[in-house]
């Protein structure tokens, strides 16, 4: 029965001691863990580690899960070296999700994430933006050379704005490197991005940035152009007239989400989008989703709705929509108003609403029909 059960049962496990909990039984867990005769070391390939108080096994237990796959730290003192050394020990680790915190960034200690290699996904949140923190991640991607996906997130530092090309550096030296990134994600982050870290990208499917729109230089988006990168999934916020004219040089886009961050005084150009972007992807756009923008922009019109219509491939949208008032009705015209009937004529699905300040964000569950 065991030969059958235990597979199920510890594939993944989670090691939450709180400071609350008995120093011996940890004691005991972790050395049951460490002996490697715990049926987690046979079939664990999931590791997320919560909550860990200074007991001298905890190395030693990670390492016995030879097995572990996948592996995550999220703890609010940050992780520690000694963890961080132990997880780069074991021998089937391909997918690594980190939270640096507070003990990294009050200190001047070193992140020793150079240990790590071979990793396929590498995911850092809470990211402090230091130079020596940089270098550090720059030393582990360059030892991850089959690397898919990358997702840094929240790294604020006015003094220290540091190129995304100096993460990609050492890879892009090595003699044997062919680009293997499929997915990038940067979120709330002070790196600036520009077409220096285009060479590493050139595989690039999936890009996820929410960052401020004078970080991204426009020959970022002009270099991907030119070396026939193709997005499918764009996630891009805020949207400047060089990412549009990027998003118009080529058809294929399947993903297209515009979601406001930190600038909500950005510049816009929902014209462009509605009648240029969306007529070159009309084929190929799976999902629509523009939520929570800037209402006397982005509210949808007859006029855009139409540019919708034409998506044929569609199957969910995201729009928002702001009923004028009387006032609004004067000021803008008819042209603010949206026709019920275009809309029932093409969704045939119920109409979610979600009440916002500024108006409504409909999810529009659709079908080409």
């Amino acid at each position: 029965m065991n030969e059958l059960a235990e597979p199920l049962i510890f594939v993944s496990i989670t090691i939450n001691f709180g400071p609350a909990s008995a120093a011996s039984r940890i004691e005991h867990q972790l050395s049951t863990l460490a002996s490697g005769n715990s049926p987690a070391t046979r079939w664990t390939k999931r590791l997320t580690i919560r909550i860990l108080v200074p007991v001298k096994l905890t190395a030693s237990a990670i390492q016995a899960l030879s097995n572990v796959e996948f592996a995550s730290f999220d703890h609010e003192e940050g992780p520690d070296a000694e963890v961080l050394e132990a997880l780069s020990q074991l021998p089937k680790l391909r997918d690594l999700s980190l939270s640096l915190r507070a003990s990294f960034k009050s200190t001047k200690r070193v992140l020793p994430l150079e240990a790590f290699a071979n990793l396929r996904v590498v995911k850092l949140t809470s990211l402090p933006i230091s130079a020596s923190t940089i270098n550090s991640i720059g030393r582990m991607v360059a030892r991850c050379p089959a690397l898919e996906e990358l997702f840094l997130e929240n790294g604020f530092n006015k003094t220290h704005i540091p190129n995304l090309d100096t993460i990609f550096n050492g890879s892009m030296r090595s003699p044997s490197f062919v680009p293997s990134l499929t997915k990038l994600t940067v979120r709330n982050s002070s790196l600036t991005i520009s077409a220096s870290s285009v060479p590493y990208l050139r595989s690039l499917v999936h890009l996820d940035v929410q960052v401020n729109a004078a970080n991204i230089d426009a020959s970022f988006w002009q270099t991907l152009a030119l070396n026939g990168v193709q997005i499918r999934y764009f996630a891009v916020y805020p949207l400047d007239v060089a990412a549009i004219r990027y998003l118009a040089s080529y058809e294929g886009l399947k993903e297209f989400h515009i979601q406001r961050h930190f600038d909500p005084d950005g510049i816009d150009y929902p014209d462009e989008v509605f009648h240029t972007v969306l007529s070159r992807h009309r084929h190929s756009l799976q999902k629509l989703s523009f939520p929570y923008l800037n209402f006397e922009s982005w509210s949808i019109t007859d006029e855009y709705l139409e540019c919708v219509l034409k998506c044929t491939a569609l199957q969910s949208l995201v729009l928002s929509y702001q009923y004028p008032t009387a006032e609004e009705r004067l000021l803008y015209g008819p042209q603010r108003k949206l026709s019920m009937d275009m809309v029932s004529g093409f969704y045939s699905s119920t109409l979610l609403s979600t009440p916002t300040s500024d108006g409504f964000a409909y999810s529009l569950p659709c079908s080409p029909e």
